[in-house]
């Protein structure tokens, strides 16, 4: 952690000293402390948070462990203590915020969310806050004032008096909420002094992914056991295969204190990132060594060999043998079923294993049975906006695609975008697949024009969120080409192939079937562009 504030420090010879400082003196019990200093810790935590910069979140935890905590202590403390006190308080919080941010997050967002990723500061003192607010008189800026109202009863995001363990020493009366808060916006009201009053209230209803990504934070940073297997689970649960793939490749180089279960989860999880990204070879291997994990290990990790079955499932599923997958997604099934407290996430999931695989088979009726199955098993014990619900009603909607029944895949498709766009960020991975399926079923339909716009957003989100080099990008190159061209855009759609045969050379060898296809594409469009000109000349 120090190291890393150094290089971030660089050239700051102040910052510098602050860090010395803290090296030498920094313990538990002054987290509070360090944090209202006005120096490099309050930067540097903050901007991580507001940007979800895993790698500085993740080196800095220790003492963001060690803040959330005092805060947690000082928050049940206060209410033991002001247990006959008024069951209501209303703090403030002065502030600038840009034109834009403010269009976007507040103006006109009256009853909607302000989720806030960072830790909170806001003060009992009215007039200080309008103070920090400044004067109104800015164009680039907006100056506010959050009143916030606060149900003492309400355990939803700790927060705390933190006057007597400030660096203010009680001046700023501060209260401190911790990272991951979410209020309402009740009104938004300007003054006489071009100071605009937004009333918030702390709530914990749902937000989307800014509530599911700072609860998962707060779970998987603060409490887990493998704090890089919990990182790399988030990441791949926000799209971001690269960085999934990068913790759990450092929680690998020593494996010496991980237990044989949680190997063996670790090696399933990069299997599927790897199968998810197109790394199928990859995929395969890693799915062999958790199956092997498990099954030398059976009565320490595994008695019921529920998840070898599992694991020997995914094994056969990308090798191509449907056969084999099929037998052991239905035994581990079979022992799901038969336990005495059944998990219904489980049951469902291989329901959902099983459809494709039946799926893969061409057995469409039979795969549709079964992702129907699972998605009814989801509706049951998920919200109707969580992630898995959008990913069923994906699935089906493929299936409708493959049996050429596209009005109806389309409305499975929209339902699924729906979903998504309330449980993921708009740059999410999965947001950019729900965009190609729809981009595939408007081409098969020959509405070019709205397959390429598909296929256009879902390169905007892929180009934000995937490797440069990868295979899934390749191919919506190739995608948005063959629309483009269909719409008489044949130029561009020609600088669009060239991008994916750049790809896929570097990704299979040059006598590759989609190496092969993707340049003879290319040189035949080149000859058909090369002929209208000299017809034209």
């Amino acid at each position: 952690m120090v190291e890393l504030c150094r290089q971030k420090c660089a050239g700051n010879e102040k910052d510098l000293q602050y860090i010395d400082e803290f090296e030498e003196y920094y313990n538990a019990s002054n987290a509070i402390f360090w944090f209202t200093r006005d120096i490099f810790l309050y930067r540097l935590l903050n901007k991580a948070l507001r940007e979800l910069d895993i790698d500085t979140i993740y080196s800095l935890r220790y003492f963001f462990k060690d803040l959330h905590t005092k805060l947690l202590e000082r928050y049940f403390s206060t209410r033991l203590k002001s247990a006959s006190d008024s069951l209501r308080e209303t703090v403030f919080r002065g502030q600038l915020m840009s034109n834009k941010e403010f269009d976007e997050k507040i103006r006109h967002n009256t009853g909607g969310f302000l989720p806030v990723s960072s830790f909170f500061s806001t003060t009992l003192n009215r007039q200080l806050a309008f103070t920090y607010a400044g004067d109104g008189s800015s164009e680039t800026e907006q100056s506010i004032v959050f009143e916030i109202d606060v149900d003492k009863n309400d355990y939803i995001f700790p927060y705390a008096d933190i006057s007597t363990e400030s660096a203010f020493d009680g001046v700023e009366s501060e209260v401190l909420f911790t990272f991951g808060a979410v209020f309402r916006i009740l009104s938004i009201e300007k003054n006489d002094d071009n100071i605009w009053i937004v009333k918030l209230k702390l709530t914990q209803e749902e937000d989307g992914e800014s509530k599911a990504l700072t609860l998962q934070l707060r779970e998987q940073i603060l409490c887990a056991q493998y704090p890089l297997q919990s990182l790399s689970n988030l990441m791949a649960y926000m799209g971001h295969h690269d960085k999934a793939e990068k913790y759990s490749l450092l929680l690998l180089r020593d494996t010496s204190f991980i237990s044989l279960h949680v190997l063996s989860i670790i090696y399933e999880h990069l299997g599927s990132i790897y199968h998810y990204t197109g790394r199928h070879e990859l995929a395969l291997e890693y799915y062999w060594k958790s199956f092997s994990v498990l099954t030398e290990h059976q009565s320490v990790v595994d008695p019921t060999l529920q998840y070898a079955h599992k694991n020997k499932g995914h094994i056969n599923e990308e090798k191509g043998d449907y056969k084999g997958a099929l037998f052991d997604y239905t035994e581990a099934l079979k022992i799901q079923l038969q336990k005495e407290n059944l998990d219904f996430y489980e049951i469902a999931n291989s329901f959902y294993r099983i459809g494709q695989v039946y799926r893969a088979q061409k057995y469409y009726e039979q795969a549709l049975s079964m992702h129907e199955k699972s998605l009814a098993i989801k509706l049951n014990i998920f919200p109707p906006t969580h992630p898995k619900i959008s990913l069923s009603y994906q699935s089906i909607g493929q299936i409708y695609y493959l049996q050429g029944l596209y009005a109806k895949a389309l409305t499975f498709y929209e339902k699924c975008l729906e979903v998504a766009m309330k449980a993921f960020h708009k740059e999410h991975s999965n947001i950019s697949l729900i965009y190609t399926d729809i981009g595939l079923t408007y081409y098969r339909q020959a509405d070019y024009n709205d397959a390429a716009d598909c296929f256009q957003k879902a390169l905007q989100v892929q180009l934000t969120t995937s490797e440069q080099n990868q295979p899934i990008l390749a191919t919506t190159y190739e995608n948005l080409a063959y629309s483009l061209y269909n719409i008489g855009k044949m130029k561009e759609g020609l600088e669009h192939m060239k991008k994916a045969c750049e790809i896929n050379s570097k990704n299979f060898p040059s006598n590759h079937p989609k190496v092969i296809r993707d340049f003879d594409w290319v040189a035949d469009v080149q000859k058909e562009l090369a002929g209208g000109e000299v017809q034209a000349n």
